[in-house]
């Protein structure tokens, strides 16, 4: 076939694409759609695209070829452990707060920790998550491992996992991989929850037991309910801010009350105070269900458990792992953020540098200019202070940067004098290396001291 694929049929089926499963165009290669599109018109016998373009525009999202067209565009690989620090964060301490609390409580805690994998892929994510908590228990309460059968019980685990791709649905209820997305888990892990079968590892059906899959469109009208956490990650990198509000709207209606959400280390919610607040923990963060039913952080305790304590950790709880951590996925810096009483502080680790993390510089100019605004100090009609409190602060934490750009320091000084203009106290948190470089920049005085 030599006719030609034009932009414009390009554009319209992403677009198409956009408005029923929710992907962002610019994310969506046009040599990869070019090349599914050529595939399905050979299948098909045409010999023109815009004889399949006709039939593409008039059928639903539900019909063969969009399903076919959205299923090769997808990313459906992913991998055991993805995003380890955040596996630590659940293993560490949400899990083990949700098992006491369930030792010793009554009512809803009676039954199963309800998990929801939203964007499961090819199952690694569910099944990890089941991994963690077992482990988690075992340490916790020294229970002995799941039994292969019979419904989740207290002190146990379910987890829904959900999918627009029936194609990686399929793959992920055989539970059978092959090394690749296995081998990046923890080898005691791969021992324990996995069998070999020849060059592939099948996951163990007492993890699988604990696992429900099931088609689900993330742009749907309706959203399952019910559940204590709710695992996004690294799906919203796909949507624009817009639809991403929608679907967050919709998590917190998901979510029972004081409930967590987890999401890619990429991603952040910070455009959402309204809906979730971020909780930090060394290396991880997750956010909490915010709203009136919620409830204030306390030691122990674990988010809906309708108890007296409940939200998984405070903000200083620390991560054990259990050795030296690889390196994470995604973007080399983090972001947190801690409040504490007048003082917000934006913690920042790893490597601030642009030509390592291409999000850098919109993240933090975006959630500076945010926190900003929510630190500022409360005003009456004339613009002054008022004599309800003392001024504000804003406190930026440097916790193990190896490395900032100048490009950063020129963020930090616009935000020291944005803050100045909403008179908000500005202070920065460095080692000094870091200080050294910000001094010489003047985003530091010479007299600072480093206080890391």
């Amino acid at each position: 076939m030599t006719a030609l694929i034009s932009d414009t049929m390009l554009q319209t089926i992403r677009m198409r694409l956009k408005e029923d499963v929710g992907m962002e165009p610019d994310k969506i290669q046009p040599i990869q759609l070019e090349a599914v599109i050529r595939e399905r018109l050979d299948e098909l016998y045409l010999d023109h695209p815009d004889a399949y373009l006709r039939r593409l525009i008039s059928a639903p999202a539900d019909d063969l070829e969009w399903i076919l067209i959205t299923e090769s565009v997808l990313i459906n690989e992913t991998l055991f452990y993805r995003c380890l620090p955040q596996i630590e964060l659940l293993e560490r301490i949400v899990y083990p707060n949700w098992l006491r609390a369930a030792a010793t409580a009554t009512g809803r805690l009676g039954g199963p920790l309800r998990v929801w994998s939203a964007g499961c892929s090819t199952g690694a994510e569910p099944f990890s998550l089941v991994m963690a908590f077992q482990e988690a228990r075992n340490r916790t309460v020294g229970s002995g491992r799941i039994s292969a059968s019979g419904a989740p019980s207290a002190g146990d685990i379910s987890v829904l996992a959900t999918d627009i791709s029936t194609r990686a649905l399929e793959t992920a209820a055989r539970g059978l991989y092959d090394r690749r997305p296995v081998a990046n888990a923890p080898a005691r892990i791969i021992e324990t929850y996995f069998t070999q079968e020849g060059s592939h590892y099948r996951v163990r059906d007492s993890i699988r037991s604990r696992v429900r899959f099931q088609e689900h469109n993330l742009l749907a009208a309706t959203f399952p309910q019910g559940f204590d956490l709710i695992c996004c990650r690294n799906v919203f990198i796909y949507f624009d801010v817009a639809t991403r509000g929608r679907i967050l709207d919709k998590f917190l209606q998901s979510l029972n009350p004081g409930g967590i959400i987890l999401i890619g280390p990429s991603e952040s919610l910070f455009e959402w105070p309204h809906l979730f607040s971020p909780v930090f923990c060394p290396g991880a963060m997750y956010y909490v269900r915010a709203g009136k039913d919620s409830v204030e952080p306390t030691a122990g305790g674990w988010p809906g458990s309708g108890g007296p304590a409940v939200k998984a950790a405070p903000a200083t709880a620390p991560v054990q792992p259990r050795g030296p951590l690889p390196a994470v996925e995604g973007p080399r810096a983090r972001y947190a953020v801690v409040r504490r009483d007048q003082e917000t502080c934006l913690m920042l680790s790893g490597c601030l540098d642009p030509d390592e993390d291409p999000d850098v510089l919109r993240l933090l100019k975006s959630g500076i200019k945010h926190l900003i605004e929510q630190a500022g100090a409360p005003q009456d009609s004339s613009g002054r202070i008022s004599a309800a409190g003392a001024r504000r602060t804003l406190r930026i934490r440097f916790d193990g940067v190896t490395y900032i750009s100048s490009d950063v320091a020129q963020v930090l000084i616009r935000a020291a004098m944005l803050a100045d203009d909403r008179d908000i106290v500005f202070s920065i948190d460095a080692p000094e290396p870091i200080r050294r470089f910000l001094i010489r920049y003047q985003v530091l005085p010479e007299t600072q001291k480093s206080t890391s």
